[in-house]
Formats: structure tokens, C-alpha cells, sequence
């Protein structure tokens, strides 16, 4: 018995030697894996899904938790920490006293007093604009200088904590302590 021999396929059709110039637009790129005509390309594998790689959990923060000053503290935002970022300290010192008063906290940290502006501005650098951190005007001895102050905390506990997790800097160069409020609004 004869076995017919295969037919070959037809040809594909032959693109245009410019397909921009042919149909007015630019080429368009066959997917991979496919040949010009559409159909799969004998060299190229099936294509496959590719799937995620599992992705581990995060490892906690290896960071300090932070202590946070009371709700009903006179900084975190608004006007003083404002006019303290900007580096105008006499008024962000007053505006600070204004936002604390009648504030229900009863315990900070005193850092220490300064008279200079650059000390002022090196502590600000220091606490990374931590809203913990601000000033109140203080007279010494008829100078104008500023009481710069951690926190506002309901507890003397809390504000313990806050003493131990003070930014490194403020434990070289001044010797802070917790104090009550009521010691600070004289």
C-alpha cells in the first residue's frame, strides 16, 4: 500500500520590507514565543505562570519602643513646633507656654537651660523633631533663655521612662531629670 506523503503547510506571508511605511504606524512586536504568522515558536518553551516566591514575615523592629507624652500634651504639632522648626525660638518657646496651659500632665523631663539659640537648635537636631521635645522661656538672672524640656506625662513613671530613652546626646552634655510640672509653670 502507498502512504501519501505529508503536506507541507503553506507559507506564512511575508511582512512588508518597512511595516511603518505599508500601514502608516510602527511595527507591532510578536509576543514571545510567537512567530510573526502567530503561531508558537518551534524554539521557544510553553510559557508558564510565573509564581511567587513565599515572602517571610517581617522581623520585628529591633528599634527602642518609644515612650509618648500624654494626650493632653501642648506639642506634637501646631503653631509652636511650627515656629520651632523654622528656628524661631522666642516665639515657639511662647507658644509652647500658651498650649500648656491648663494642660492636665503633671510630670517632664528637664533637660537643661539654655541661652543660646545654637544650643537650642543642636537639641532639636539631637531629637530628630521628636514631638517630645520643646522649650519654654526662663528668665536667669534677667536673661532671656529657654528651659528645654521631654514630654509631658500624667505619671511620674512614665516620665522615668522617658529619662531612660533620651537620645544619647542629651545625657553627655546636660544632666536631665524628671520634674513635676508644677515646678516648671513658676
Amino acid at each position: 500500500p502507498a502512504v501519501a506523503a505529508p503536506v507541507p503547510a503553506p507559507p506564512a506571508p511575508k511582512p512588508p520590507e518597512n511595516p511603518a511605511s505599508a500601514t502608516g504606524t510602527a511595527p507591532v512586536k510578536p509576543p514571545a514565543g510567537v512567530s510573526a504568522a502567530g503561531a508558537p515558536s518551534p524554539t521557544s518553551a510553553p510559557a508558564t505562570k510565573p509564581t511567587a516566591a513565599p515572602t517571610a514575615p517581617a522581623p520585628p523592629s529591633a528599634a527602642k519602643p518609644s515612650v509618648k507624652p500624654a494626650p493632653s500634651s501642648p506639642s506634637g504639632g501646631g503653631a509652636a513646633r511650627d515656629l520651632l522648626v523654622k528656628g524661631l525660638y522666642p516665639e515657639a518657646a511662647k507658644t509652647f507656654a500658651q498650649e500648656a496651659r491648663g494642660a492636665s500632665f503633671a510630670w517632664t523631663v528637664n533637660i537643661e537651660v539654655a541661652c543660646q539659640s545654637e544650643t537650642v537648635a543642636k537639641g532639636f537636631q539631637a531629637s530628630a523633631g521628636d514631638a517630645s521635645f520643646f522649650i519654654l522661656p526662663y528668665d536667669l538672672h534677667g536673661r532671656d533663655c529657654y528651659v528645654v524640656l521631654w514630654g509631658r506625662y500624667a505619671d511620674r513613671a512614665a516620665a522615668e521612662a522617658a529619662l531612660r530613652s533620651l537620645p544619647d546626646f542629651f545625657k553627655t552634655g546636660a544632666s536631665p531629670r524628671v520634674v513635676s510640672w508644677a515646678s516648671i509653670k513658676k
